[in-house]
């Protein structure tokens, strides 16, 4: 896309596309981090939502033994 877009502009026009471009990448790319990092909390979170639900279950359980 950058390619294309450095194609259509000439000289400081160009330069400045492309800069424009660059930095638009570098925030996606940091976007994208942290989303990762957000899933992975989720993930985390989930897990251990989940083993506390099977805990309360085998605990249930037990007592109606």
């Amino acid at each position: 896309m950058r390619q294309k877009l450095a194609l259509s502009f000439q000289g400081d026009a160009a330069r400045g596309c492309q800069r424009d471009a660059e930095a638009l990448q570098r925030m996606l790319q940091a976007a994208g981090r942290e989303l990762s990092a957000e899933a992975a909390q989720l993930r985390s979170t989930a897990m251990r939502l989940y083993q506390a639900e099977l805990q309360a279950l085998a605990r249930l359980q037990e007592g109606a033994v």
